[in-house]
């Protein structure tokens, strides 16, 4: 078994846990695992800032709160829904594991991204109906 831990790079399969202070209201480490680069208009500046990190790299992130939207793109992170709007949302982010993603993952994933899934296996997403979207 190969224990190398590769680099967070476009189409990588990557875990995290995110702690999230929401405006003086710290939350749970929650985990929080997603395909790199699925997006339609490319890398978020989220996914930008995890570049070339690898198993056990920390990375935090102040980030205002009328860039939160920006920040994360198609991306749906678990962020506290009461955050303090007038305050920076900080988010430590630890790298957990990082795996090159398979191509059915990548397809989900970038169906995910534009809603295009419905899983019913009429979306063309090409799961044939089988993916877990939700």
């Amino acid at each position: 078994m190969n224990t190398t831990s590769i680099p967070i790079a476009p189409l990588c399969r990557v875990s995290l846990d995110l702690d999230v202070d929401a405006g003086g209201d710290p939350g749970r480490s929650q985990p929080y695992t997603f395909i790199v680069g699925v997006g339609s208009g490319g890398l978020s500046p989220f996914e930008y800032a995890l570049m070339e990190k690898q198993v056990g790299d920390r990375v935090r992130l102040e980030i205002d709160p009328a860039q939160v939207v920006e920040t994360f793109e198609h991306l749906q992170p678990p962020l506290p829904l009461l955050m303090d709007r007038t305050r920076p949302l900080v988010m430590e982010a630890l790298v957990t594991a990082v795996s090159r993603a398979e191509t059915r993952e990548i397809v989900k994933a970038m169906a995910a991204a534009t809603g295009g899934c419905d899983c019913d296996g009429g979306c063309g997403c090409g799961c044939g109906g089988h993916c877990s979207l939700g």
